[in-house]
């Protein structure tokens, strides 16, 4: 429709010129006008601006616009300021790191790929500060993310080397090497909507193990394909930006929130949802070095229905003012940014992930996992000093759904029912030592036919448990149980199960750095943190609204009945 006046004029344009090509228009307006009727409030959530222009000149005496062919709209983080490539020097340099090419299969909608890569020699003594997507069009409505993990293990090259030409495995599936395990910690992480990211001029990620870096590097790549077509992916690369001029600090990657596991579950015909995952304090205290470390910034990440997220930071029973949040967070547009001001995390401060989803069109539950149709709530950050903290995340207690949903006794039998990913699961398991520390268990190289990918759909492996008490659920499967529509019409227990996914117990998982290899420890259960919530200082707006409320009112203003008569 035709734009409409505003009553209250709050925009200031300040210039405009026009040349052969362009006609640009520079204006001004308030974060916050206080004008909750007809302006947005601009903060550091993602903002949809739409834009729209066309060929005839508006008349000005006229309350009408003629119709704009030429329309859009761009997200944007309106706070953030991004490094263009054009203002480094010399000194800085490029790596395309090249993704192994693969045939989608056509019995899958998500696969994810990955492949060892080895730091080039000129990269020695080298420092990572940004990358760029390399995507060919041809390819870019099937990739939905792309990461790059450093490999952190002892006698790297003996675990590593011999897969750096190999044409990459399913990532998380049984054929996947369990040394591949030890790449844990994101050193660049791109999705749908970024345009990448370059780190501030004071930091920079070590690249080669000389140095504290990593010289391995595991590339996975998940490509999304809801039509199950047969296309061949080949070109999906990250450029990295680097220099051998050291920066003031090195920083590392850190994971936040809810581990990737069936037991996130969200509930269906709901507009707010809420999830959380939590950096516990007894993983801070035990892996973040006495003088704290300090985040700079980072990007937050759900699948399709997530609507909101949300970093909390609690210290000593008070919660502290949001690392990182966007009330309108939108998966086609995960942009990295910044921290105006970066924040010290201490030993023993707990951290929060909190999650919204808008699952109002949805008559089932959905799963924790890693296809698009699944869900996740995550948040990567850079930090810095580089310590041995790569993650900190948490998982519901599974007992703790189980007493939810009324079950009293079940039991598991994974036999032939153990779908691809629970079989690598139990590989993991199998090649690690009682340390947690990850041993070498060689496998045969094969060459991966598109046919033989698994489908690792998280979910399955509830398919596994079957309910024996009480009476009323005997034998049908927790999978069964949850997808009873009947369960999800019962307002008591929606409330009760949102109640235990945000406010009950779980288990914190600490994973960090121990002697060259990645240690993953899972906690036992704690309960849900006591703390402060806290509440932001009123704005200018909230101010004004409260003065005027109790300002007296002049009596010359007041509106009286007219005598009778006159």
């Amino acid at each position: 429709r035709a734009p409409v006046v505003d009553a209250s004029q709050d925009v200031e344009l300040v210039n405009g010129w026009r040349n052969d090509s362009h006609t640009t228009l520079r204006f001004r307006r308030p974060w916050d006008t206080c004008d909750q009727q007809e302006d947005y409030l601009l903060s550091g959530d993602t903002v949809k601006v739409i834009y729209a222009f066309g060929e005839k000149t508006p008349d000005p005496d006229s309350n009408s616009f003629p119709y704009h062919l030429t329309r859009g709209t761009k997200n944007l983080h309106l706070q953030e300021y991004t490094v263009a490539v054009n203002e480094f020097g010399d000194d800085v340099k490029t790596w395309d790191l090249v993704a192994s090419p693969i045939m989608l299969p056509t019995h899958l909608d998500t696969v994810y790929w990955c492949n060892i890569i080895k730091r080039p020699e000129q990269m020695k003594h080298s420092y990572y500060i940004g990358f760029k997507p390399q995507i060919p069009e041809r390819i870019a409505a099937f990739v939905h993310h792309l990461i790059i993990y450093e490999c952190r293990i002892e006698s790297s090259s003996k675990h590593m080397e011999e897969w750096v030409d190999h044409q990459g495995h399913q990532c998380y599936s049984p054929n996947m090497p369990i040394s591949w395990k030890s790449c844990s910690s994101p050193l660049a992480g791109w999705a749908v909507g970024s345009d990448g990211m370059f780190l501030p001029p004071h930091i920079a990620t070590p690249v080669g193990e000389e140095h504290g870096g990593a010289t391995y590097f595991l590339f996975e790549v998940h490509y999304d394909n809801p039509n199950k077509v047969s296309a061949y992916m080949e070109g999906t690369a990250l450029r990295i930006y680097y220099t051998h001029t050291p920066r003031e600090f090195n920083t590392g990657g850190l994971t936040f929130g809810a581990n990737v596991i069936p037991s996130h579950i969200i509930g269906p015909s709901n507009n707010d949802w809420q999830s959380a995952g939590f950096c516990d304090s007894d993983c801070t205290k035990k892996d973040i070095p006495s003088e704290g470390i300090k985040l700079v910034g980072g990007f937050m990440h759900t699948h399709l229905l997530g609507h909101s997220l949300k970093l909390q930071h609690i210290r000593d029973g008070k919660e502290l003012p949001p690392i990182l949040e966007d009330k309108h967070y939108d998966f086609n547009y995960q942009q990295q940014r910044f921290m105006k001001e970066e924040r010290l995390v201490l030993p023993g401060d707990t951290l929060k992930v909190t999650c919204g989803y808008n699952t109002s069109q949805k008559v089932s539950p959905i799963f924790g996992g890693l296809g698009t149709s699944e869900e996740m709530c995550l948040v990567f950050m850079i930090y810095y000093p580089r310590s041995d903290v790569t993650g900190c995340v948490s998982e519901p207690n599974f007992d703790g759904i189980l007493e939810s949903l009324g079950i009293e006794d079940y039991e598991m039998d994974f036999g032939d029912q153990l779908n691809g990913y629970n079989k690598g699961k139990k590989m993991e398991k199998d090649g690690e030592n009682k340390n947690g520390q990850y041993m070498d268990l060689k496998e045969e190289e094969m060459i991966e036919k598109s046919e033989n990918l698994v489908d690792i759909k998280l979910y399955y492996a509830f398919n596994s448990i079957t309910i024996k008490k009480p009476f009323a659920l005997q034998n049908m499967t927790l999978l069964q149980l949850l997808q009873e529509r009947s369960l999800w019409q019962n307002h008591k227990f929606v409330a009760a199960f949102q109640e235990h996914m945000i406010r009950g117990t779980y288990r914190p998982i600490c994973l960090s750095k121990k002697n060259d290899t990645i240690q993953r420890k899972k906690l036992g259960v704690h309960e849900f943190p006591k703390y402060e919530p806290y509440v932001p200082p009123p704005t200018k707006c909230m101010k004004t609204a409260a003065a005027a409320k109790e300002r007296p009112v002049n009596p010359k203003l007041e509106l009286k009945p007219k005598s009778k008569g006159k």
